[in-house]
């Protein structure tokens, strides 16, 4: 069986961000959701989690260069590996 790919994508609580890691887990993949605002992003990680989809998640800001060595990071830890990067911009 084939390893699940891996998609982290910033700015996946809401809008575009939100809408290209659904496309993205409705393709197969796990995510790794990323977002400054914890409120909104438990609500998408639940969404996503009732849909059935494999998620974990990562509250920061990625204009911070801390942040996003933990983002990677924690993608590593999660699943294992990154396959896919969506930095879906300021």
């Amino acid at each position: 069986m084939a390893k699940q790919r891996v998609a982290v994508i910033t700015g996946s609580g809401q809008g575009i961000g939100k809408g290209i890691a659904e496309k993205l887990a409705n393709d197969g993949f796990a995510l790794v959701l990323s977002e400054k605002n914890q409120e909104v992003l438990d609500a998408t990680e639940k969404e996503f989690k009732e849909k059935g989809f494999t998620v974990a998640s990562f509250v920061g800001d990625v204009s911070n260069p801390e942040d996003q060595k933990a983002l990677v990071q924690s993608a590593v830890e999660n699943f294992g590996s990154v396959d896919v990067f969506v930095n879906k911009g300021l």
